[in-house]
């Protein structure tokens, strides 16, 4: 999906979800919610194209795929994270966004102790 679509739908989504908030503000939520899934599966595509792009540069260069794979998800988690605590807080619900987002911190620093790990070995192995 072109970059104005994904614009049209998001303004469409936003105007639906800011009119019926006074009326119905459940359904607005849901508007919202469906907006930004339709987003994200019209990017999915996309999203998957770029994944296999950074694998092969890795392929070319010998980077191990378990390193690559390990950024991918940490960014993966970032992304679906970020999305689930904005959810969250136009639900009113910012307490919990937090808790979220503070969830991801952890959880991207444990999936990113292997790859400090190798980074420290690398460096030990070049000091004399």
């Amino acid at each position: 999906m072109d970059i104005l679509q994904i614009i049209g739908v998001g303004i469409v989504g936003a105007l639906l979800s800011l009119v019926l908030r006074t009326y119905r503000p459940e359904i607005a939520l849901q508007i919202a919610l469906a907006t930004g899934i339709i987003i994200f599966l019209s990017i999915a595509a996309t999203l998957s194209s770029a994944v296999e792009a950074i694998m092969a540069i890795a392929d070319k260069y010998g980077v191990d795929s378990g390193y690559i794979g390990t950024v991918i998800r940490i960014i993966g988690i970032a992304y679906i994270c970020q999305f689930t605590a904005d959810v969250c807080k136009d639900a009113g619900e910012s307490a919990v966004a937090s808790k979220i987002e503070f969830a991801a911190k952890v959880l991207m620093l444990v999936y990113a102790i292997p790859i400090v790990d190798a980074l420290l070995q690398m460096i030990v192995a070049m000091l004399p």
